[in-house]
């Protein structure tokens, strides 16, 4: 059996789109529950109405604490956790279903979104083509990705669950993969698509800054980077980029420096090629030169996040130092 584990806080808008394509998949062997955060909108109602079991954190908690107590709920040899403002393919489950028994070793794969998203809008297009360039050619993940991943009963109890000192939806998912990992690979499974719907730029950009920063906080103690998503590659474009456009304004301002400025962000565009070129094949020219611009917004969260995390480390280094 299959478990279908659903976190949801205030998911009126989305989670029924959800839990219909769930009950249009073609595997049976399967229950579904949803884990209700301390909603205050008609998510407990929509899901009510459904054949699925609804559980409670009895308040706002978090995720990991939601995601922990349906695993507590669930029955199912393997466990599906999915986000409540995906959709799932009609074949998810059989699909899910049929690797994990063909593949006794096999502990944890994991999906990531379609590039169409199920909101309109350029910046979803934009992100769910990001999401695209991450994982075109991934095979190993280091993150546990809750948007859509599964695992084995057994190895998700054996690995402790999520953190849940986790209050939000924030790196949770990493933080687990790691310890994941020590029984072996998480896979990234290319079949595994899920339909998303992407919040604005301005939630992204708050998402960026505060997840970089508990990013970097996990990175000081682990001291390795992953192979995907936060890879050096990833961290260094993104520093180059915010350090050319910085010079090149100095430049503009106070005729200095610009032409150092207008070198890095050339150096910049060149480690951006192939992100560059997905959005140009996509969307056009016109989309890749807004996207350059959305990039090096997100980028400003981004390294605001990294250096927020180094000040902290720090900071409380002197204060044990004394």
């Amino acid at each position: 059996m299959i478990s279908v584990i659903i976190p949801v806080y205030n998911g009126e808008a989305t989670l029924g789109a959800l839990l219909d394509s769930l009950a249009a998949n073609d595997y049976k062997d399967r229950e579904i529950i949803v884990v209700d955060d301390g909603s205050t909108d008609r998510t407990r109602e929509i899901a009510s109405a459904l054949p699925v079991k609804l559980a409670s954190t009895g308040g706002r908690r978090g995720p990991a604490v939601a995601r922990n107590i349906g695993a507590r709920e669930a029955r199912g040899d393997v466990f599906l956790f999915l986000d409540a403002d995906t959709v799932a393919r009609p074949n998810m489950l059989s699909h899910i279903a049929a690797r994990f028994d063909k593949e006794p070793q096999l502990v944890a794969i994991v999906g990531y979104y379609d590039k169409t998203p199920r909101n309109p809008g350029k910046f979803p297009r934009y992100k769910a083509l990001m999401v695209q360039h991450w994982f075109k050619n991934a095979k190993i993940m280091e993150s546990f990705e809750t948007c859509c991943g599964a695992i084995r009963r057994d190895a998700f109890f054996k690995a402790g669950g999520f953190d849940e000192s986790y209050t939000d939806a924030d790196v949770e998912d990493y933080e687990f993969g790691y310890r994941v990992m020590q029984q072996g690979p998480i896979q990234v499974d290319h079949e595994l698509i899920v339909g998303h719907h992407f919040p604005s730029f301005s939630r992204n950009f708050r998402n960026y800054y505060r997840r970089s920063k508990l990013w970097m906080a996990l990175f000081l103690t682990r001291r390795k980077f992953e192979s995907t998503a936060t890879t050096p590659g990833e961290g260094i474009t993104r520093i180059v980029g915010i350090g050319a456009i910085t010079l090149v304004i100095i430049g503009l301002i106070r005729h200095i420096l610009f032409f150092p400025g207008l070198a890095a962000f050339l150096v910049y565009l060149y480690l951006l090629r192939d992100f560059l070129k997905l959005l140009l094949e996509e969307e056009g020219p016109g989309f890749m030169i807004w996207g350059i611009g959305v990039h090096i917004g997100s980028s400003v969260a981004v390294v605001g996040g990294i250096v927020a995390a180094l000040w902290n480390r720090v900071t409380f280094s002197k204060k044990n130092s004394n």
